[in-house]
């Protein structure tokens, strides 16, 4: 006999109801299990997740899906049922997180693969750090100790230094949208921040493994600023710290790099005085020799030209008394005039010329009784 409460659906009319109480009854789900039969059509993937008494079959679409799986991963899956009118029972995944370390090293490993043949991680794609850069654009929680850390080891050091913060999840499946927008913010602002620090702590490897997202990785090399990432410890790696500029190893570090210790700076302040000291005194006794050596040598010089002159005008005596036409008188000689001019080859003398006679004693004055020009002369 036939229940009144059964109610008869066309099959698309069952499928309908069937999604809308599973939407009510299960908004989003979240699923454990190990990951098989990976497959990717166009922009959509589709995979299982199974364990030893059931499995469970996924879509979504690929830019849902964080870092690559393969099956024997365990991962953990955000979905909502659905069930498709004519592919049956499937989840419609949102965010998947693996579990366990080496579900995620796998992960992490096939990714690193494939951005690294695309020169993602190139050193020569790397810019330098301004340093010390005058306005920091710092992306963190600032609930966190790595956020408390930076503040306080950046303030003790140089200081003077301007930091933006933005405030995001550096934890769980939100985390990653939200650090990637920090980074577009930054990267629209007209007056751009000098550098970009993308910082957290310590974790297990669940929880850094957001730091291992494609797009996260794209999204920091596609950055306008420069990069600085600092995840976790010392020991910690992760795709986003290759992908940037510039790493440190921790959050305390990332503050060190960037400026300059006070003391430090204080210390070489004082060594580049003294140098400069140093060689002010080097320069200024290196000056005074040389107007040492400079006024030796103009002495010399001078000297020298004294001497030179002082020989020059002892010959030119030499020569003035050689041509003295009164040197002659004293030996016997005489000199001879006529108009007041002594004579020479071209003086023309005739008889009864009036002529002046000096010698060594006298002055005389006489005329030309007899004239008789010698052969030799022309």
């Amino acid at each position: 006999m036939e229940s009144e409460a059964s109610i008869v659906f066309e099959v698309s009319q069952f499928v309908d109801y069937f999604n809308q109480t599973m939407e009510y009854a299960y908004t989003r789900i979240r699923i454990r299990g190990e990951v098989a039969n990976v497959k990717q059509r166009n922009s959509v993937v589709y995979f299982d997740l199974k364990d030893d008494y059931a499995k469970v079959e996924f879509w979504g679409y690929l830019n849902s899906l964080p870092y690559p799986i393969e099956p024997g991963m365990l991962a953990e899956v955000v979905a909502t049922p659905r069930l498709h009118p004519k592919f049956g029972f499937k989840l419609n995944f949102y965010s998947i997180k693996l579990i366990g370390e080496g579900s995620i090293k796998k992960s992490s490993d096939l990714l690193k693969e494939k951005l690294s043949k695309e020169g993602l991680f190139d050193q020569s794609r790397k810019r330098i750090i301004p340093y010390p850069p005058s306005r920091i654009g710092l992306i963190t929680s600032t609930d966190s100790a790595a956020y408390a850390d930076f503040i306080k080891i950046l303030s003790n050091r140089f200081g003077g230094i301007e930091i933006l913060v933005r405030d995001v999840l550096v934890q769980g499946e939100k985390s990653n949208g939200q650090i990637i927008e920090a980074i577009k913010k930054f990267n629209s602002e007209k007056d751009l921040v000098d550098v970009l620090v993308i910082t957290r702590g310590g974790g297990s490897p669940e929880d850094l493994q957001y730091f291992n997202s494609e797009t996260l990785v794209r999204a920091i090399v596609a950055s306008r600023i420069p990069t600085l990432v600092a995840i976790g410890h010392e020991t910690d790696e992760s795709l986003a710290e290759l992908a940037a500029d510039s790493r440190a190893s921790t959050p305390s570090n990332a503050a060190e790099s960037l400026s300059p210790s006070r003391q430090e700076s204080l210390v070489l302040i004082k060594s580049q005085m003294d140098n400069i000291k140093s060689l002010v005194n080097y320069r200024l006794d290196s000056e005074i020799q040389n107007l040492e050596n400079q006024k030796y040598d103009i002495s010399k010089m001078i000297d020298q030209i004294v001497t030179n002159e002082t020989n020059q005008i002892l010959l030119l005596e030499e020569i003035c008394r050689a041509y003295n036409p009164k040197l002659p008188l004293a030996r016997g000689y005489a000199l001879i005039k006529k108009n007041g001019k002594y004579l020479n080859k071209k003086t023309v003398l005739n008889v009864n010329d009036k002529i002046s006679i000096e010698t060594i004693s006298y002055n005389l004055e006489s005329e030309i009784k007899f004239l008789e020009r010698k052969n030799d002369q022309k």
